[in-house]
């Protein structure tokens, strides 16, 4: 995939014209360039993560050695992250790797998953590992949960409390922008993000077109660490958070990581189906299933 992707953008670079061939260490020694055919890095070169609470983003390549992009989610310079990008960009994707190595890799006795997907309900798969606490399926039942967790946060004035809790939004726009509950879950939301820091609460959120409208600016600026696909257009992204290029992304895991104030290209990890299925299979495996989710 690396070299088919370098290749391609040599001869996207160069233009339309004769076939070259190109030498690249580590690969095929030989490389036709001949059209845009971009492929996503496969899940199963993922680098293999056994740390609790961390995950890995993707790869990207400054050197003939790639370099994985790895968060720290217990770290509150990087408790959060925000996937943004147009429909068809591959946030989701993006999200839903990283989101099932911390599964697999974090004790259910001691974490929590609470998760929010009102389009597609993608999550429901997960609904019978121990870690998972609840999943909705409505923006009345995401509301309801997301208070029940802003009311867990407000308690533990004392920061007393032992359970790292994952809070998972997906196409997050159709709660801030689009439902009737979204003062609610915009209020709610927001206290999570600026005080659950602290209190061992993370938060991952997934969103379309991101504007004033659907991501709030109290709610953008806890988002730590950002993964953005391709956006079009991108104002919002280049006139508020200063990110340049997500217009030019071209896909197939082609992303930007904005982590530590400093922005990197770089490439998510493809989950296909079948890697869903397997993966599950074996947290289910390791950690065990709850039926009462």
């Amino acid at each position: 995939a690396v070299s088919r992707n370098l290749a391609n953008d040599i001869y996207i670079e160069r233009g339309a014209g004769e076939r070259e061939l190109v030498s690249v260490n580590d690969q095929p020694l030989q490389l036709q360039v001949s059209r845009p055919d971009r492929q996503p890095l496969p899940w199963a070169i993922r680098p293999k993560i056994t740390d609790s609470h961390v995950a890995a983003l993707g790869a990207y390549w400054q050197t003939a050695k790639g370099q994985t992009i790895k968060v720290d989610l217990t770290n509150t310079n990087t408790f959060s992250i925000g996937f943004l990008g147009s429909s068809g960009s591959g946030k989701s994707m993006a999200m839903y790797g990283p989101l099932l190595q911390l599964i697999e890799n974090t004790d259910p006795a001691c974490t929590e998953f609470y998760f929010a997907d009102v389009d597609s309900n993608q999550f429901d798969c997960l609904r019978g590992l121990p870690h998972v606490r609840y999943v909705a399926e409505t923006d009345e039942q995401a509301a309801d949960m997301l208070h029940y967790l802003r009311g867990l946060v407000e308690a533990d004035r004392e920061l007393t409390n032992p359970i790292r809790r994952f809070v998972v939004i997906d196409e997050a726009h159709l709660l801030t922008a689009m439902s009737e509950y979204a003062d609610r879950i915009i209020d709610d939301l927001t206290v999570i993000a600026t005080t659950g820091r602290k209190k061992k609460y993370n938060l991952l959120i997934a969103l379309q077109d991101p504007s004033k409208a659907t991501l709030p600016m109290a709610i953008l600026r806890q988002l730590k660490v950002m993964v953005i696909g391709k956006t079009s257009p991108d104002t919002f992204l280049r006139s508020q958070l200063q990110i340049e290029g997500a217009s030019k992304l071209r896909g197939d895991g082609d992303m930007i990581c904005i982590l530590n104030g400093t922005q990197i290209r770089f490439k998510s990890f493809y989950l296909s189906e079948q890697d869903k299925i397997t993966a599950i299979s074996r947290i289910a495996r390791r950690w065990g299933v709850n039926n009462d989710t």
